[in-house]
């Protein structure tokens, strides 16, 4: 029997290079993977205030005003403490990783709010049943209806309370304060949101390609012309799908993606037109340049 030492030789190397390429490509791969939570290098807007059991009224940064009538919390301790976060500027609804979506259904929001009650120590501190208490919000949009925030597998789910909102216009000549605010009653804790639906009748199925390995960044679609963010559904194979998007509308698709300790960002402007665009490969950024990128493109505040 005859062995072709030139044939074994080609065969090996025909094995051989497959190999490698498909190491260097597995390696390339890896080596673009994100973490989950991009979101959490951004600083917390939380801010904390001590209450005692009496009638209080709390103004937060941003213009919010939370009255809490005496005994509303359900503690035997003389001092809680409540945390407020306030959302009225869609630039840093995009960096804390919210949305507006109800079930499925498209919400414009005109604000959202994070409410937290602990003693001193930390311990969790409920509402007591029947209590409820006045949340006042500069606001500029009408029709707007309360809803409460569910948290699932990182996505924020919001449900209609159908309570009604209520408007006024306050007496003021601050440069820095809305004249205009929304007022309504909570009897909750947690995050809440003021919203309408909007609805469409021709809607499309976005269809977002990702370079490789760019998957596991974090995506949603913002409108120009709403206030609305909508978050994909689970990607598969370096694929985005915006679920029943309108047809005709200028938005943008963002990115945001984290490596060890490294931010990379990327983002595109479309029109719905398309039922399929390709994205960009996210570039490496800082917090502060993310922000600054976002702040030019939708301003400071809703």
């Amino acid at each position: 029997m005859i062995i072709d030492i030139r044939k074994i030789n080609l065969l090996f190397f025909i094995s051989y290079s497959f190999s490698l390429l498909s190491c260097v490509n597995q390696q390339s791969k890896e080596k673009k993977q994100y973490s989950d939570d991009p979101f959490k290098l951004f600083e917390s807007c939380s801010q904390y205030f001590e209450i005692t059991s009496n009638d209080t009224i709390i103004h937060g940064n941003k213009g919010t005003i939370i009255s809490i009538p005496e005994n509303c919390f359900d503690s035997n301790k003389r001092i809680v403490k409540l945390e407020l976060k306030e959302y009225y500027d869609i630039t840093e609804m995009i960096i804390k990783g919210l949305n507006t979506l109800s079930n499925g259904q498209m919400l414009e929001t005109g604000g959202m709010l994070y409410l937290n009650v602990t003693t001193l120590s930390g311990e969790p501190v409920i509402m007591k049943k029947n209590k409820q208490f006045l949340i006042e919000v500069p606001s500029k949009k009408d029709g707007m209806k309360l809803f409460y925030g569910n948290i699932k597998e990182n996505n924020i789910n919001w449900t209609l309370k159908d309570d009604t909102i209520y408007s006024y216009q306050m007496d003021t000549t601050s440069l820095m304060m809305d004249d205009r605010y929304s007022y309504f009653k909570v009897t909750k804790l947690g995050w809440i949101n003021i919203d309408k639906f909007i609805k469409f009748e021709n809607k499309i199925n976005l269809l977002v390609n990702l370079p490789l390995g760019e998957e596991k960044a974090a995506y949603c679609l913002v409108f120009k012309n709403y206030n609305t963010i909508i978050p994909p559904l689970p990607n598969i194979h370096e694929k985005l799908v915006f679920e029943n998007i309108p047809l005709g509308e200028e938005v943008s698709v963002i990115g945001v993606g984290l490596r060890d300790t490294n931010l990379y960002f990327g983002i595109k402007d479309i029109s719905t037109d398309s039922k399929e665009v390709d994205f960009p490969a996210l570039l490496p950024t800082s917090k502060f340049e993310i922000k600054l990128k976002l702040q030019m493109k939708y301003g400071m505040a809703l």
